[in-house]
């Protein structure tokens, strides 16, 4: 939880900047695993999100709030073929290198503009829900995620819809070493589409008049937004130095017409350094220009975060 004061220089209204109260990401892990023998076990977590400055706010329900909110599965895990797990993941949009939200604020994260696009989060920068995830054994520290949803954005609402059904994907192979990581990111989604009939101009009744009202007409609806994301990532440490570098393409079009809405690239460059009890760290984010529109509308980001560790899991920033 933080107190922050934050100002916007160009905003056009009266009141331009407020000091408030924020919570970041608080969470509370349960973790559960039975051995059945052989190597093999059933393994389970639920991942419990909440927020200290307001609650259960309709904005708390938006960011967490809600039991099993955070990452949440059960499985099977074993020591030859790796994990098998069946729930909510964070999936992509989490791999930029920095780590510098654990030592500051959540709204300092660089997927702030690595994991978005024209205001669409990528991977819905949070959980994917309906996802089996596949997590390979480490072999001499090479690991695979694979993963597939059968809607990574809503609930499952195929049948009987004369709608596409929906599909999600991730691929991310990651090499890790004693002082080193690099890995690579794939993300594809196709959302269900759940097409609506178009509705003619007309009138209906106000309800609360009860007089006759002018109504416009609404197109009909059989497309959603496709997404395409691929991410190159990695790190290396040395002393107490930690130097990161993460590259983003992401692209999103048009799921019946095949027309494009969005193309960008962007790229992070996070650096820390840690002496004692001290931490340091910072990142440079910038996003280029939408490719596709013919606004200048990239964005560029620096986030300094120092932080104090009074003990290993207490510390003030």
């Amino acid at each position: 939880v933080s107190l922050e004061s934050v100002k916007l220089n160009q905003s056009v209204k009266a009141n331009t900047g407020e000091t408030r109260m924020a919570d970041d990401s608080s969470q509370i892990h349960f973790n559960v695993r039975e051995d059945l023998g052989g190597g093999l076990a059933a393994v389970g977590k639920l991942d419990l999100r909440f927020k200290y400055d307001d609650s259960g706010t309709t904005g708390a329900a938006n960011v967490g709030g809600q039991v099993g909110a955070g990452n949440t599965y059960v499985g099977l895990s074993s020591k030859q073929w790796g994990m098998v797990l069946f729930g909510r993941h964070d999936l992509h949009y989490f791999n930029h290198e920095s780590r510098l939200t654990g030592k500051g604020t959540l709204r300092a994260d660089a997927t702030s503009l690595i994991s978005h696009i024209q205001g669409t989060p990528i991977a819905n920068t949070s959980r994917t829900q309906n996802v089996v995830r596949w997590l390979s054994p480490n072999w001499g520290g090479f690991t695979m995620i694979a993963a597939y949803s059968t809607n990574p954005t809503g609930n499952d609402n195929d049948i009987n819809s004369g709608g596409r059904k929906g599909s999600g994907w991730n691929l991310n192979p990651n090499m890790r070493g004693a002082n080193y990581q690099v890995g690579y990111s794939y993300w594809s989604a196709k959302p269900d589409v759940i097409p609506t009939a178009a509705v003619p101009a007309g009138f209906a009744f106000s309800t609360t008049t009860g007089l006759a009202v002018a109504t416009a007409a609404v197109a009909a609806t059989a497309a959603a937004t496709n997404q395409r994301g691929d991410r190159l990532y990695g790190s290396y440490s040395w002393g107490g130095f930690r130097l990161g570098l993460a590259w983003d393409k992401s692209r999103l079009w048009n799921s019946k017409t095949g027309v494009q809405a969005a193309r960008r690239t962007a790229w992070a460059i996070p650096v820390e350094y840690v002496t004692g009890n001290h931490n340091f760290l910072m990142h440079y984010t910038k996003a280029r220009n939408d490719t596709v529109t013919a606004a200048q509308d990239g964005a560029k980001m620096i986030a300094l975060t120092y932080g104090y560790d009074l003990s290993k899991r207490t510390m003030v920033g």
